[in-house]
């Protein structure tokens, strides 16, 4: 089976549909696969809306891998990376930075955790409000809050804000590369090759969890 026969694009009424026509395909093939596709009409795909993916399961980590590249090289705008609808959404990065009376406009921050040292490696911290760390969160720590989570420092952990669907939580940090970021029901995560430069904000608009530098 050749690399284009891999996959297929099925039409319909509001944007298209994956179809997977091998079993046992990694990801990395399944992307090239498609890339592949594309490259025939790819003025056809540019832009179009993916409504799901059929014929394999895909992780999160899969999800997200899949749609950051959809995303960012043929401005895909992704619906669901299943066969049904679910909440996975990857992150989209903007050049024009949001100010801070944006966010914070309406802001009550509730009850609210400080925390003044590093979250380490091993450690969960959960907290039915939001959480303030003041310090860095390192790989393989978890911060789980049902506000916002605020990080003074560099997050490169595993981060919950809106624990129970909310979806009007945030996330923001000095320097942002989780492991894995959360809010609400979405899940994202940063590219390997992301290094930020600059305090950002994460946060739902849409169907999108995106991510700005702050002003």
């Amino acid at each position: 089976m050749g690399a284009n026969n891999i996959v297929d694009f099925k039409g319909l009424k509001d944007g298209l549909v994956i179809y997977v026509l091998k079993g046992g395909i990694d990801i990395d093939a399944m992307i090239e696969a498609i890339n592949n596709k594309i490259l025939d009409k790819e003025k056809f795909f540019k832009g179009a809306k993916i409504k799901g993916v059929e014929g394999i399961d895909l992780s999160d980590d899969q999800k997200i891998d899949l749609g950051y590249f959809l995303k960012t090289k043929y401005n895909m705008k992704i619906e669901s990376l299943s066969s049904s609808k679910t909440s996975e959404e990857v992150v989209i990065i903007k050049e024009e930075p949001v100010k801070k009376e944006e966010f914070m406009a309406g802001f009550n921050p509730g009850a609210t955790k400080f925390i003044k040292s590093t979250i380490r490696s091993g450690t969960r911290v959960e907290y039915d409000g939001s959480i303030v760390i003041l310090g860095d969160v390192n790989p393989g720590a978890e911060i789980m809050a049902k506000g916002n989570i605020l990080v003074l420092g560099s997050l490169r952990g595993i981060a919950h804000a809106g624990i129970g669907g909310d979806d009007k939580a945030f996330v923001i940090s000095m320097k942002l590369h989780p492991t894995q970021l959360r809010i609400g029901e979405m899940i994202t995560r940063s590219p390997d090759d992301y290094k930020p430069e600059y305090p950002e904000i994460a946060y739902i608009k849409g169907n999108n969890i995106i991510i700005e530098p702050i002003n």
